[in-house]
């Protein structure tokens, strides 16, 4: 464990001096995670500026066709996350409008007409002016949604809308859009071709695939579908999402997929059946911080974990909790790695996090702080495949025959090659890579089925 925890912080620590994140990593922060109690309490000072290249501020809302903020102390907390451009130059800080919060039908009004839309266009470039901020992130669930009082013309005029914000707030400021992933709701809502040539990024909310909402449970980010799944519910992972956005003509360099930190839970009718798709009866119950009903933030299930049955599921790639009749789909540190590879593997953008504050932030699990994205942070900067710190250097195990290991064998002297900081693989086990950093070597481990790949300095799929 510690040793794992050395080696995050190394990767940090390089993160601060050099741009070694291959992918590029936004995070949202929640305004209303301040109100609390304990350890769950969540503020700008919290928030740890290296770990992120961009952080988006959720959320304002729409007050007619004007910009207006949520909480009494939106702007004093802005000016802090601004101020955190202070200890990391790089780091970008978008406003995000919408949410689940606000009414789909509120941005199919704003949009509806031309002047409309020009009113909020100057709300919002008065606001990101007024705040020094860095983009504009449109976060509307969900265009020509029906359910939640969208108009057939919303997947017309919501292109209207971005054209016009990407034409007049030139390309000063970042736009970027929170996006579905859900294949019914993009046929509906989205003209992707034309959404993707005007946007910077799509953020996709590759989350909530499954929930209370439903009468048998199943995990909220799968990571690929599981075999026998059928009537719409194959549709529901990661992978087919991403897939899918990509086959409508979005460019897989635009495209952002997105982690959930944080878990939904059921309550099922016999704990006896207790697996993917088991019957329930209703959300599971609250837990101790966050005190809602069908989700549980990462720091409340690490800090309960060892209590509950662990599972991992093989097609989805994800783990999931049961404990009586209570069961939690979630994403911990092998998942979350899981998902880096498979981003890096499908050459996407980069990563998006829901959100900072459902992280384990001050170490209550003792997993360090931040685990999850410190664990995400570790697994895009160790896919870099041109860093400008370590160069190459092979370290052949000794001329002896070696004995056959099922891990390292405790090797007394260090393999690191001395005054010399490198990344370099186990000259005994495939699986494992050593960080050589100031004179000191800390042992890392590839996730299940990669070794490390000597190549491309990364834990890469095994081609022998």
């Amino acid at each position: 464990m510690k040793l794992a925890q050395h080696c995050l912080a190394f990767l940090v620590l390089i993160g601060l001096v050099l741009p070694v994140l291959s992918q590029l990593l936004f995070c949202y922060y929640t305004n209303w995670s301040q109100y609390r109690k304990g350890s769950g309490k969540f503020i700008p000072n919290n928030i740890d500026p290296s770990l992120c290249t961009h952080i988006l501020f959720a959320f304002a809302t729409l007050n007619g066709n004007q910009v207006k903020t949520t909480e009494w102390n939106d702007v004093a907390m802005l000016n802090e996350i601004v101020r955190l451009k202070k200890r990391n130059p790089q780091l970008k800080i978008l406003l995000s409008v919408g949410g689940w919060g606000t009414n789909a039908r509120k941005f199919s009004s704003m949009a509806s007409t031309a002047r409309s839309r020009e009113e909020f266009l100057n709300s919002a470039s008065k606001f990101l002016n007024c705040y020094s901020l860095d983009g504009l992130d449109i976060d509307w669930e969900y265009p020509a949604a029906a359910y939640r009082g969208g108009s057939p013309r919303d997947r017309y005029n919501f292109v209207l809308l971005l054209q016009l914000l990407r034409r007049r707030l030139t390309r000063r400021y970042l736009l970027t859009i929170a996006a579905a992933a859900g294949k019914q709701t993009i046929d509906a809502g989205y003209d992707v071709h034309r959404i993707a040539r005007t946007v910077d990024y799509i953020l996709l909310m590759t989350y909530d695939f499954h929930g209370s909402w439903e009468k048998l449970t199943g995990h909220l980010s799968p990571l690929y579908s599981k075999k026998g799944e059928a009537n719409g519910r194959q549709y529901l992972n990661v992978d087919y999402a991403v897939t899918y956005w990509k086959s409508k003509g979005a460019p897989a360099n635009k495209l952002i997929m997105g982690i959930p930190f944080y878990g939904r839970s059921f309550t099922l009718v016999d704990g006896q059946l207790n697996g993917m798709m088991a019957p329930a009866a209703r959300a599971g119950n609250p837990g101790s911080i966050i005190h809602s009903s069908g989700v549980m933030s990462y720091q409340e299930i690490c800090l309960e974990e060892k209590s509950w049955s662990r599972h991992w599921d093989n097609d989805h790639q994800v783990p999931y909790l049961v404990r009586g009749n209570q069961w939690v789909g979630y994403e911990n540190r092998e998942s979350v790695r899981l998902k880096a590879n498979y981003l890096v593997s499908r050459n996407l953008a980069g990563a998006m996090i829901w959100s900072l504050d459902f992280d384990d932030f001050d170490n209550a699990c003792r997993q360090g702080r931040f685990p999850l994205l410190n664990t995400l942070v570790s697994s895009l900067t160790l896919h870099n495949r041109r860093p400008t710190t370590f160069r190459s250097y092979t370290v052949r195990p000794r001329a002896t025959t070696p004995r056959i290991w099922t891990r390292s064998p405790n090797i007394p002297h260090s393999i690191c090659p001395p005054n010399v900081n490198v990344i370099i693989g186990d000259p005994y086990n495939r699986h494992v890579f050593h960080v050589c950093y100031l004179g000191r070597d800390y042992r890392y481990t590839c996730p299940p089925t990669l070794v490390w790949d000597p190549r491309i300095h990364a834990c890469n799929y095994d081609h022998h």
